[in-house]
């Protein structure tokens, strides 16, 4: 899929669970964008884990072992590296949230004020070795930043006018949630 159909597939998921959160759905779109390959890669077609999270010895569900580039002292290597799995885009996000809060190094990151702060806070807080890995969050969200707005601020809409009358509306026209939400979103002019 292409970036643009990424943040427009993911854009209710992501506002629903960043919901008071301090994370910028904007920035959760971006991340996981880069980091799943717009939803292509390996680790989040068939793991639904869209922004690359390692178990860890804290991990306590599933986990699947996967090659995956890192940086160091300036060289790009291949590691294999154990990974976390989850059941789905909203569950990834959803611990995310949790594996940021978790972590005092990450508390700048939900500290920040605005979308490219909040990336500027990632790349320092050493989430990914790629020494521009904010940049490259930046750069992508400066590309796109119309259209993931645009997303963002329909979703946060259909939030405001609650998931219950999302819910409400799905059950009336007997179909699931997603659906009602695509449909809704496919009218959107970009």
């Amino acid at each position: 899929m292409t970036r643009l159909e990424y943040f427009k597939k993911h854009s209710l998921a992501t506002v629903v669970a960043t919901l008071g959160t301090g994370l910028f759905p904007e920035v959760v779109l971006v991340q996981g964008a880069i980091e799943s390959n717009n939803g292509a890669s390996l680790l989040s077609r068939k793991y639904n884990n869209f922004f690359g999270i390692k178990a860890g010895s804290a991990w306590k569900g599933k986990t699947v072992n996967l090659n995956t580039g890192e940086v160091f002292s300036g060289k790009k290597v291949t590691v294999n590296a154990a990974f976390r799995v989850y059941g789905s885009y909203y569950a990834s996000v959803r611990n995310l949230v949790k594996f940021l809060k978790t972590y005092d190094r990450y508390k700048y990151v939900l500290a920040a004020k605005d979308p490219e702060a909040q990336f500027r806070a990632l790349g320092l807080s050493g989430y990914a070795t790629a020494p521009d890995y904010a940049n490259v969050m930046i750069s992508t969200y400066r590309t796109y930043k119309t259209q993931i707005e645009k997303a963002v601020s329909v979703d946060k809409a259909l939030v405001g006018i609650g998931i219950g009358g999302v819910i409400g509306a799905a059950v009336y026209f007997k179909s699931d949630l997603q659906k009602v939400a695509s449909d809704l979103k496919s009218s959107l002019p970009y």
